[in-house]
C-alpha cells in the first residue's frame, strides 16, 4: 500500500523499468484521456512522428474502477483497489467452493488461503495479476455453472467474458 508520507529511510525509491510502471501508466492513462476529453482507446503520449495516436485497447475493468475512484485521489483509490483485490478474491474462490462444500466454513477457510495466498499478495506490488487472481476461481466458477446448468448460455457468456477481460489486461492469467 501506497502512504502520504514516505517512512523515514524509504523517501527514494529508484525508478525501474518493469510491470509496475506499465500497470500505473495505464491505470492514468484511462483517466488522463477521460479527464481531457480524448478517446480512451488512443495512446496521446506514445512515441510517433507526426501521425495520429495508435489504437490503444487493453480492455479492462481495472483502470475504469481507478476512475471511479480517482475523486479519493490517485493512492487512495490505488490502496482501495488493492484492498478490494482481497475481497474480489476470496468471494470469488468462496462461490467456486460452495459448488463443492456444503460447510461454509470450510469454504470461507478454503477462500481466506487463496485471498492471503503470498504469491498472490506478492503480485499486488506493481504487477495486474494481483488484482486480476480473482478471475481465476470466477471463471471456474461460471464454466463449472455451465457444466451443470440446464440453461447453459448465459453461464457460458459469464464465462467467455471472463475469461476475455482476464486474457486482455494479463494473459498471464489465462495460462
Amino acid at each position: 500500500l501506497y502512504t502520504h508520507q514516505a517512512h523515514p529511510g524509504y523517501e527514494r525509491v529508484p525508478i525501474a523499468q518493469g510491470d509496475h510502471l506499465h500497470l500505473l501508466y495505464i491505470f492514468w492513462l484511462f483517466s488522463d484521456s477521460v479527464e481531457e476529453g480524448r478517446v480512451p482507446l488512443t495512446d496521446h503520449y506514445e512515441f510517433r512522428d507526426g501521425s495520429p495516436p495508435g489504437f490503444f485497447f487493453q480492455p479492462s475493468l481495472l483502470p475504469i474502477l481507478i476512475f471511479l475512484l480517482s475523486p479519493l485521489g490517485l493512492i487512495a483509490s490505488y490502496n482501495l483497489l488493492t484492498l478490494l483485490s482481497f475481497v474480489g478474491a476470496g468471494l470469488a474462490t468462496h462461490l467456486l467452493l460452495r459448488l463443492e462444500i456444503e460447510d461454509r466454513w470450510a469454504a470461507f477457510a478454503g477462500a481466506l488461503v487463496v485471498a492471503l495466498f503470498p504469491y498472490r499478495v506478492a503480485q499486488l506490488a506493481g504487477h495486474a495479476f494481483g488484482f486480476l487472481s480473482f478471475l481465476v476461481p470466477l471463471y471456474l466458477y461460471f464454466f463449472e455453472r455451465s457444466l451443470r446448468a440446464t440453461r447453459r448460455a448465459g453461464w457460458i457468456c459469464a464465462a467467455g467474458l471472463t475469461f476475455f477481460f482476464a486474457a486482455a489486461m494479463e494473459f498471464h492469467v489465462v495460462y
